[in-house]
């Protein structure tokens, strides 16, 4: 029987008591059979670090290096198809100050990112612009070292096409030794020619961990034969025919020895035609190559653009990135209102010091992306954004981000500020396209304050290393609803965090991490909670999890708020 009154009392539900006595929440083991999920144990083992992304090369870039004595052709930055570990896409973009990393699974049974050996690799997939003939690769490790988050055993495979199957072009049994780069030549004597890439690391150290910053692509030379002709706006003539080599330079024969240059056998690129466009509703005046389409900002087409910057939206025009990152639309301190959907090309920025408000107005912001890129986030919020909706059905979406912090909806972060984002309206729909995915992520001196609204459909609705304050709305539909990685969540009035798969209120920080009660919980109010750092609540040592609750409801039993994410603890307020 349930026994819901205040002082001495407990309610039971699903397995679970709680029982209320003052000011404190805490919580206990009520069943001597009942341990934590797999999944808490693993993410107990988890801290995602946040590294600000200011804008990684994606673009494959090249240059010339020297290898015993040899010049190679290096190909830098790669697009990313799949991979296991954290931020598997940072191994190939371009940056060696960014890193992957994979946790083996552990002895005792915890399960990771991988097993080991060649069953279930630690591993990287990804593909070249166009087929190369490899030579051997440069691996960027993460430790100086010997052996310390290296790989012990690894390979590096090869394919030409999709479909193909996979040739290892190199295989090592030896431990790297200490420094951080290092040239290793591939197995490619018949000069084949390969697109598609795997990185596979079958055993790891004693550290249990490979943590690497980047794999590089040094290549033979091509020499393509081209034939005399006539220059364009897009391409070189040549006055006789010659050679291209794949870094772009032009040769007179085959091996490279003799350089073409304008003037001297190369003749160079014809202006572009620009037909000139007016500003309009819907554009910015620009200019338009007839003969290759291309776009331009100035009318002696030296100031290129892509078709997405010279469209107008509610949010402006949109900023090219640099290096092949995403583009970006600024926000000024004002109110967006919506008047359609808004399909972006790029992120929606708050800068440091702007206070922006964006109101869906019942329409939707879609970023319309169907896999990870850097910056793949909807909208990062510098300064400070508060999102209201006074339609319905108003959401944002499409976000995908590859970076560090793997957020799809909207990042608050800032170096130098304490930026703020607000939700009092609209859904904001994540993805589990990554298992650290989160709708909303907070990191550092961030601030978060959700009255509103609903955030659903990713790995966690809220990561938040910042302050959480919940008042109303819901977070339901993730994996866990919100995960607090500080001692910095409040909630009051009647939010919803309930029916997360794993965990709701999810409060990892040791034994100080706890619940703010920082007002009187009204009807309709619903919270689930689990403790998933420090010590594990037992029957005799409970672990406090909430503060203030007494202070506002001294007459109401804890049952009519909060439930218990995991069967068989208690919830005790001492």
């Amino acid at each position: 029987m349930n026994d819901t009154r205040y002082n001495g009392s407990r309610l039971t539900a699903h397995g679970s008591r709680l029982t209320a006595h003052g000011s404190r929440l805490t919580v206990k083991l009520y069943s001597p059979h009942c341990n934590f999920p797999q999944f808490l144990r693993h993410i107990a083992l988890v801290i995602v670090l946040f590294l600000a992304s200011s804008g990684t090369a994606w673009a494959t870039t090249t240059s010339t290096i020297t290898v015993s004595g040899t010049d190679y052709l290096l190909f830098t930055g790669f697009t990313a198809t799949g991979g296991n570990g954290k931020n598997y896409a940072k191994l190939v973009d371009g940056n060696t100050n960014t890193d992957w990393s994979a946790l083996k699974n552990y002895d005792d049974g915890t399960t990771n990112d991988f097993a080991g050996g060649t069953e279930d690799p630690a591993f990287v997939e990804f593909h070249a612009d166009s087929p190369v003939i490899p030579k051997g690769y440069v691996l960027t490790c993460d430790s100086e070292n010997a052996g310390f988050w290296k790989p012990v055993q690894w390979a590096f495979k090869a394919k030409l096409n999709e479909g193909d199957e996979w040739t290892a072009i190199h295989s090592s049994t030896t431990t790297l030794g200490a420094g951080k780069t290092f040239e290793i030549a591939c197995t490619n004597d018949a000069g084949n020619q390969y697109q598609y890439f795997r990185f596979e690391v079958y055993e790891v150290g004693t550290t249990m961990k490979v943590d690497l910053d980047e794999v590089q692509i040094y290549a033979q030379f091509t020499y393509t034969p081209v034939s005399a002709r006539a220059a364009t706006c897009t391409e070189y003539g040549l006055s006789s025919g010659g050679y291209l080599r794949n870094d772009g330079k032009y040769f007179s024969d085959a091996n490279g020895t003799t350089e073409l240059t304008v003037g001297n056998g190369l003749i160079d690129k014809i202006p572009h035609t620009g037909v000139h466009h007016e500003a309009d509703a819907n554009h910015i005046e620009y200019w338009q190559c007839s003969v290759c389409s291309k776009y331009f900002t100035d009318e002696a087409c030296t100031h290129e653009v892509t078709a997405d910057e010279v469209l107008k939206t509610v949010f402006g025009t949109l900023t090219a990135g640099t290096n092949g990152a995403s583009g970006y639309y600024t926000l000024e301190s004002k109110t967006y209102t919506l008047t359609e959907d808004v399909n972006t090309a790029g992120y929606i920025y708050v800068p440091e010091g702007v206070t922006a408000a964006i109101d869906l107005a019942g329409h939707t912001i879609d970023r319309g992306l169907t896999s990870a890129i850097t910056n793949g986030m909807v909208i990062r919020v510098e300064g400070s954004l508060t999102v209201t909706d006074s339609g319905t059905g108003g959401t944002i979406k499409g976000g995908m981000d590859s970076s560090t912090e793997h957020v799809s909806c909207v990042l608050v972060y800032s170096e130098n500020s304490n930026p703020v984002f607000t939700l009092q309206g609209g859904t904001l729909i994540g993805n589990t396209s990554n298992q650290y995915n989160s709708a909303v992520l907070a990191p550092n001196n961030s601030n978060i304050t959700i009255s509103g609204g609903k955030i659903t459909g990713d790995v966690y609705g809220i990561h938040s290393y910042g302050n959480v304050a919940v008042s109303g709305g819901e977070i339901s539909g993730n994996t866990t609803g919100i995960w607090s990685q500080t001692n910095s969540v409040s909630v009051s009035g009647n939010p919803v965090i309930a029916n997360n798969t794993n965990a709701n209120v999810m409060l990892y920080y040791g034994d100080a991490s706890v619940l703010t009660i920082a007002g009187e919980l009204t009807a309709g109010a619903n919270i689930g909670i689990t403790e998933g750092g420090g010590s594990i609540p037992t029957d005799n040592a409970p672990v406090t999890i909430t503060s203030g609750y007494g202070t506002y409801h001294s007459n109401i039993s804890l049952g009519t708020y909060f439930s218990l994410d995991n069967n068989g603890q208690t919830l005790v307020m001492g």
